[in-house]
């Protein structure tokens, strides 16, 4: 507990917001998401972008529970994996092979969390240039 009010502020907005990444997470392995994953490509492909942002979400809310220097590194490396899956080859690969398919999903949202861990210490420009 911090006696300095913008820290105790925001350690109790960050606590209120925690379910929100684990609940969107719930959400994205219902059998109603990956019904309609199975029926559309669009849908199935949001729903990959949305792992991303599940792992930010948590990720942002851990992100002063380990410190590790190259936080902005592990950021864009968490970017380039998300984008690496949509490349036609490794995508192909993950739609026919199931564990790719899963390590895939993994790999979303362990990205997503790496870019949300490192948020706090990326410059407003270079923020926006993460998530955008």
């Amino acid at each position: 507990m911090s006696l300095h009010p913008a820290r105790s502020k925001a350690a109790s907005a960050g606590s209120r917001g925690w379910p929100v990444g684990p609940l969107l997470l719930l959400i994205l392995v219902s059998p109603m998401v990956a019904g309609l994953s199975a029926q559309s490509l669009v849908v199935h492909h949001f729903a990959h972008w949305l792992w991303v942002v599940a792992g930010a979400i948590v990720g942002y809310q851990f992100r002063d529970l380990v410190m590790v220097p190259g936080r902005t590194l592990l950021a864009w490396a968490g970017l380039a994996a998300a984008f690496a899956w949509h490349l036609p080859p490794l995508l192909s690969w993950a739609e026919t092979n199931q564990a790719a398919h899963i390590f895939a999903h993994a790999t979303l949202l362990i990205g997503g969390g790496a870019m949300g861990w490192a948020v706090p210490q990326l410059s407003g420009a270079r923020k926006a240039a993460l998530f955008i």
